[in-house]
């Protein structure tokens, strides 16, 4: 009786042949997925946004009947590359650079491009690419989709040029406000200031003829110290319209004004400054007013007892820094409904084309940075 010692009946010597699992899970996957591709065009086919599909070497292999019906070109047209042709050159190189960044990373991805229609206008397209992945984890493409957001980009084209008009508005009007206060200070100066003090010397001298008669005497010098009050009161005014310390430059009017402040708030204040610095008068009116108001901020709100103030110019740009040691600002206080204060140095720091950076928490107090470039009309003084 012959024995088979070979039990899986192949000859003796040959090599046995074991089968790979992973074939029968592609032989039971692939249909799967070949189906369930089917089923998702036939879907997406009447989808109402524009929907690709590509494979992982960035050719694309499928484009929905509403993308079809966007560009007017048939699907052999825009497969491959092929698409490419409808996407407006100015967009085609950043385009390009994000689908390329995207089949590196295989991650998901966004990009805006203006894409061709069938009647010859580019309208604004977002799209968005997603990985597919196989259930073995294999990179197969990416499948995304296109919305038309043309009327979106005009909506915030049409927000960003009133923008642009308010702040055009703004900066007019805060330019017609500082000549006006500037003609008032000046009027009050030469006529009213110039006619008190007048007055005060022919006061004075009446005072002094009037020492033998001290009744009377004692009205003129009622009547001269009222001159004075109100020669002081007029001095006052025409410093809050417009302290002629700015004619004598912007470290003149900045150390004028923090003396000032540590006078009327009894606010400890350390001040650090360049020397001479040289800025043409709308500037520095500008810089004088954002220092104006963020020092009443402090004193309004910050309960601080010490602030340090510092011009100070590094590279292109001049910078100003307002720091205190209160208590901060909470964080929606920026955008509080009537608070107008940061949002108007904001707009006047935009309006000089700077940039406004505010540091802040309880335990530090708030640091305001202000910058805005150095140019002809606003540099150090050179000798």
């Amino acid at each position: 009786m012959t024995h088979n010692d070979n039990p899986t009946g192949e000859a003796p010597g040959a090599t046995a042949h074991h089968a790979d699992p992973f074939d029968s899970d592609r032989r039971e996957t692939e249909p799967n997925m070949i189906e369930s591709e089917e089923r998702f065009r036939l879907m997406a086919d009447s989808a109402p946004v524009l929907i690709w599909i590509t494979g992982p070497n960035r050719d694309y292999l499928w484009f929905n009947r509403m993308w079809l019906d966007f560009t007017g070109r048939a699907l052999d047209d825009e497969l491959g590359s092929g698409w490419i042709s409808g996407v407006h050159r100015d967009d085609l190189p950043a385009c390009i650079n994000a689908h390329a960044a995207a089949f590196r990373s295989r991650h998901p991805f966004t990009v805006e491009y203006r894409l061709r229609s069938r009647d010859g206008h580019f309208h604004h397209m977002l799209a968005h690419g997603t990985p597919r992945i196989s259930p073995l984890g294999r990179f197969l493409g990416y499948i995304g989709t296109c919305i038309d957001i043309s009327e979106r980009k005009k909506m915030e084209d049409a927000l960003q040029h009133s923008r642009e008009m308010l702040r055009h508005l703004v900066s007019h009007q805060e330019r017609v406000r500082e000549d006006e206060r500037k003609r008032i200070a000046r009027e009050l100066h030469d006529d009213l200031g110039q006619n008190l003090l007048a007055l005060r010397i022919d006061v004075a001298m009446l005072h002094e003829r009037t020492r033998v008669h001290p009744r009377l005497n004692e009205r003129v010098s009622l009547a001269l110290s009222h001159i004075d009050s109100t020669m002081k009161a007029v001095r006052a005014a025409i410093n809050n319209l417009r302290p002629t310390v700015l004619d004598l430059g912007l470290n003149a009017a900045i150390d004028w004004q923090v003396k000032d402040f540590q006078r009327r708030s009894g606010i400890s204040c350390e001040l650090t400054m360049e020397d001479d610095i040289v800025l043409d008068d709308d500037r520095a009116t500008a810089l004088f007013r954002i220092l104006q108001e963020s020092l009443n901020n402090v004193l309004r709100h910050a309960q601080a007892n010490r602030v340090r103030i510092a011009l100070t110019t590094a590279g292109e740009k001049l910078y100003m820094q307002v720091a205190d040691n209160g208590i901060g600002i909470f964080p929606d206080s920026r955008r509080k409904a009537n608070s107008f204060g940061l949002v108007g140095i904001e707009e006047r720091i935009i309006a000089l084309g700077g940039e406004l950076d505010i540091q802040s928490n309880a335990s530090n107090g708030t640091a305001l940075t202000v910058s805005i470039p150095l140019d002809a009309g606003c540099r150090p003084a050179s000798f």
